[in-house]
């Protein structure tokens, strides 16, 4: 996952023999947790339906996680330019 947002990281205590350490487990990434999100609206829309290919609606949901992956990453450069986050 190379340093890419995560959705829902977990914090484990594990010990260590001499106290506990902190360790963060990831979960999914967050462009696939997008991804599975679009997912679900597409197969909800009337429109995608036998005559659309299950490769065709996992690419129409990953180009939308790319959007949404780019939109934010402008979003948070902006902000910090504010310093709002």
């Amino acid at each position: 996952m190379n340093g890419e947002p995560m959705a829902f990281p977990q914090d484990v205590w594990e010990q260590d023999g001499i106290g506990y350490e902190k360790m963060r487990l990831g979960g999914m990434s967050l462009h696939d947790w997008f991804a599975s999100q679009a997912l679900a609206g597409l197969l909800g829309h009337p429109e995608i339906g036998n005559d659309t290919s299950w490769e065709t609606v996992a690419e129409m949901s990953y180009d939308a996680a790319d959007a949404m992956m780019l939109e934010r990453g402008r979003r948070y450069a902006a902000a910090a330019k504010e310093k709002k986050w």
